[in-house]
């Protein structure tokens, strides 16, 4: 049984259609290649799920990925193509100075599920958001080593992940979900699940960060003016505001209000 204030996760979104969501279980495997563990997120567009690689020996450290398998549906399925061709194009250049910096895209392939195809975009494993991070330290605040190592690199603390510390950490974790399972709610032959995000006390802080989630990300060498609105309301830059063109250099502004 789910308790109230769970508040069911993706079902809280406005205009929540069970329909578009692929339907995901413990131990299901997908493109004959990825077995699932748990789910570790979600969002309007998404559910994010830790699984096993099985081609990948058993010795190997990487043998855990994360599968970002994304709503079906016209406009989502745009949105998720978007998201996949922005991080490939990340990939071009693994001699820059960021490259270490940035989440890239290990695989990706479509599931198809009852209502149509899902674009599932799989990942290394990261432990979690900067903000989760930086309330494990001491007065919830980053010291200023920390803080100049991950701001450099960084627009916003959600969509900056950390990695893990030791390979231990995802190891514990997965047999933890085989003793403590996840809590489901079942409608209509349709499970949503709980996530299960919590990977323990950090053993070190010997972490690497890098920025995640390219969905409204946007290449700002378009031949065309970009005037659309973009950012967050804190850190829109003075020529997104005024609804001027803009280009790179508004990230830089991002930078500037959190510093």
């Amino acid at each position: 049984m789910l308790r109230k204030v769970w508040g069911n996760e993706e079902e809280r979104i406005p205009g929540y259609n069970p329909k578009n969501f692929f339907p995901v279980n413990p131990g299901d495997l997908l493109n004959n290649r990825y077995r699932i563990v748990a789910k570790i997120g979600w969002g309007t567009t998404s559910t994010v799920w830790l699984a096993q690689d099985i081609h990948r020996r058993r010795w190997k450290l990487d043998r855990y990925v994360t599968l970002k398998i994304n709503v079906s549906g016209f406009t989502d399925e745009d949105a998720a193509q978007h998201e996949r061709n922005i991080t490939k194009s990340l990939e071009k250049n693994p001699t820059h100075n960021g490259f270490d910096f940035v989440r890239i895209l290990v695989d990706s392939f479509e599931a198809i599920g009852p209502e149509g195809k899902h674009l599932c975009l799989v990942y290394k494993p990261m432990r979690e958001p900067l903000w989760l991070f930086q309330s494990r330290l001491p007065n919830n605040k980053i010291p200023p080593p920390l803080l100049k190592a991950y701001l450099i690199i960084d627009l916003k603390m959600d969509n900056i992940l950390v990695g893990f510390e030791h390979p231990s950490i995802l190891k514990d974790y997965v047999i933890q979900q085989a003793k403590k399972p996840m809590s489901r709610k079942t409608k209509d032959g349709k499970s949503v699940y709980l996530s299960h995000n919590n990977f323990g006390p950090m053993k070190s802080y010997r972490v690497l960060p890098k920025i995640a989630d390219f969905g409204l990300a946007q290449f700002g060498n378009s031949p065309e003016p970009l005037r659309y609105p973009i950012q967050p309301p804190l850190f829109h830059a003075p020529e997104v505001l005024l609804g001027t063109s803009w280009t790179y250099s508004v990230d830089i502004w991002n930078l500037g209000v959190l510093i």
